[in-house]
């Protein structure tokens, strides 16, 4: 298939042995085709040839990034620049030969798989100017292809319906829909391919020494295909040209595993004659546990991608893409009821059933990381006090839902909506043009004053809290936005609820853990996690996505507990999982809470204050911080109108 060339498009690498066809007009065929060794070929001396005759005459000039002395890679490459160096290449072949091991043990041992897939698109003009942004949402298909000699994985995409994507000028967030005028690409799976034993005669490999990555130790190791390499791109550009295609890269392989835990690739040359001039790839790789699978499986969770082509005027056309890889199952091709079951957009069971309480599980020195208010906390070596300190709390939060009026306050909003354009100091240069790609921020903010409502409804037995916003002409606000195509605000509410998972009512819907003590302003606190049970949780969240799929979503996260009288004090909430098919990745919610007298109530109520949340919405980031004052009773009143 080739593609038209009205769109003047080009198509990106299928790694692996991947013969997927396109997926609208705006997508070329990549194919990897294995070609013969040419060990007895001496390299051709050439410059870039009128006609592309294969990788041997047109990177027989090309120097990769390994060949450049350290001070100059940790320049184009940011990422190194914790890296501990190597004083020599010793330990180089072992390391080779287990990562090796490991490569071909995932290719050997692979199952067909099938994964939620969330995929952020923006692109830009030559100026960084936005032509576009959208988010698909799609299942993402891993197919093993073994003929008894020769195993191949294919990487492909269906929608949420189980259907090819399509391909629509729509331009709001789509279910499995490709919008013309975007890049996309695949082949993330198996793109540790160039490690594989059979792989690697045909590349060259420099160990560069040992970085900490995360809670990792891991060896670095450049790569560079070469004229030798067996497997090829393929990859067709305007009116039907040609070429093939070589990369190199760095990966970061775990000392105790040898597992590949991140790889980058970049071009090995930019190749101008199909207009693209740099493709840099970030992978991050995660050992996932499938059902029915014995041994955890290592698998892309988010992919970072970075395009420039050339403009029929030769000017930069930029493209970012966003990978999120969620939720990886068994795919069943032959069931029909395969594909309804991953398409299942109302229980929580499938993200949540499958999610990992982060802050239940980890060590102190990690929750720390996710969590730097918990830096000053003095870990607790058992759960001995845990019963007496959520009985007390229970109490606590029982008296507040009992004792609490119909409230209204003043609120002061601050939204931000931030898109990251383009590649950051992370990404670092461009080596294949030398070119450094700073990162350019838009910051679209505005401000709100609104009045804050706490409503009570039903009785003081079995009290139910609604809360929402009103504007100054006590109209109800539904949504908070500039009322801009191109800028969109997210807004959330519900901040009063927030110590709700505490009620003696709900706490036998989550699990807790104590994780010590901690000092917080002038005040001792006891800090306690938790996160919901899925199945068990009869409180949860509803929301919405564009395309009207509705998903129950449960939380996690730690409240902080003032040691004389039991009072949460301040409690911060995350996302038990992500839930890609509303476009949701991420919700962190800091609610700090402070003691409010008002009149006519006997007890002191603690209400928020300060809330701060940070939001990843449809490839959006969103940052809110909300101001809570003068506190009040409401009191409806209305107006007799007598007829005349």
């Amino acid at each position: 298939m080739r593609i038209s060339e009205a769109t003047r498009a080009t198509g990106f690498p299928r790694q692996a042995g991947v013969h997927d066809g396109t997926l609208g007009g705006c997508f070329s065929l990549a194919e990897y085709r294995p070609k013969p060794r040419r060990r007895s070929e001496p390299p051709t001396q050439s410059t870039v040839p009128d006609k592309d005759t294969g990788p041997l005459n047109y990177y027989a000039n090309a120097h990769p990034y390994l060949e450049e002395p350290l001070e100059r890679l940790r320049e184009l490459i940011p990422e190194l620049k914790e890296l501990q160096p190597t004083p020599d290449q010793k330990e180089l072949p072992i390391i080779l030969q287990k990562t090796g091991q490991r490569v071909d043990d995932f290719t050997n041992n692979m199952v067909d798989l099938i994964a939620r897939e969330t995929v952020g698109q923006e692109a830009r003009n030559w100026r960084s100017d936005l032509l576009g942004s959208q988010l698909v949402l799609d299942n993402y298909l891993i197919l093993v292809h073994n003929n008894g000699s020769k195993t191949t994985i294919s990487e492909s995409r269906l929608d949420l319906h189980g259907n090819v994507p399509k391909q629509t000028q729509g331009k709001e967030p789509g279910q499995g829909v490709f919008t013309p005028g975007y890049r996309v690409s695949s082949g993330f799976a198996s793109s540790t391919i160039y490690f594989a034993t059979s792989q690697q005669p045909g590349s060259t490999f420099r160990y560069l020494g040992t970085e900490r990555i995360d809670e990792e130790d891991t060896y670095v190791v450049a790569f560079a295909q070469g004229p030798d390499a067996t497997t090829t791109v393929t990859m067709r550009g305007p009116g039907g040209t040609e070429v093939q295609m070589l990369v190199q890269g760095v990966a970061w392989v775990d000392k105790s595993s040898f597992q590949i835990i991140r790889l980058r690739t970049d071009l090995l040359v930019p190749r101008p004659e199909i207009g693209l001039n740099r493709q840099t790839t970030e992978s991050t790789f995660s050992l996932t546990r499938i059902p029915e699978v014995r041994t955890p499986v290592c698998l892309p969770s988010r992919v970072e991608e970075y395009i420039q082509e050339a403009d029929p005027q030769m000017r930069a056309l930029k493209f970012r893409n966003s990978y999120v890889f969620t939720n990886y199952q068994r795919y069943l091709s032959n069931e029909k009821e395969n594909n309804a079951d991953v398409a299942d957009k109302k229980s929580p069971r499938i993200y949540d059933g499958n999610a990992r309480p982060t802050y239940l599980d980890e060590p102190p020195q990690k929750l720390a990381k996710l969590i730097p208010e918990l830096k000053q906390l003095r870990p607790e070596a058992d759960q001995e006090a845990l019963p007496m300190i959520l009985q007390k709390m229970g109490q606590r939060v029982d008296s507040f839902f009992r004792d609490t009026p119909n409230l209204i306050a003043d609120e002061y909003v601050r939204e931000q909506e931030i898109r990251s354009i383009g590649a950051d100091d992370n990404i670092g240069a461009d080596y294949s043009t030398g070119a450094n790609h700073s990162i350019a921020i838009d910051r679209l903010a505005q401000e709100i004053r609104d009045e804050y409502l706490i409503l009570l409804h039903g009785d003081r037995n079995e009290a139910q809290f609604d809360e929402y916003r009103m504007d100054k002409k006590g109209n109800r606000i539904n949504e908070l936005s500039t009322g801009s195509p191109k800028s969109r605000f997210f807004v959330t509410h519900g901040f009063a609820l927030s110590c709700v998972y505490f009620s003696t009512a709900f706490q036998s819907e989550s699990t807790f853990r104590y994780l010590g003590e901690q000092r917080i302003g002038s005040q001792n606190t006891y800090v306690v996690a938790f996160a919901q049970r899925p199945g068990h949780a009869t409180m949860s969240e509803t929301v919405r996505g564009s395309g009207g799929a509705e998903v129950q979503m449960l939380v996690q996260g730690v409240a902080w507990v003032d040691k004389s009288n039991f009072q949460i004090i301040k409690v911060q909430t995350d996302l038990l999982a992500p839930r890609p098919e509303v476009g949701l990745d991420r919700q962190t919610t800091d609610v700090t809470l402070s003691e409010v007298r008002l009149r006519d109530i006997a007890s002191p109520l603690w209400l928020p204050k300060v809330v701060m949340v940070n939001i990843r919405f449809y490839g959006l980031d969103f940052r809110n911080e909300h101001h809570y004052a003068n506190y009040r009773q409401y009191r409806v009143s209305s107006k007799i109108i007598l007829p005349h």
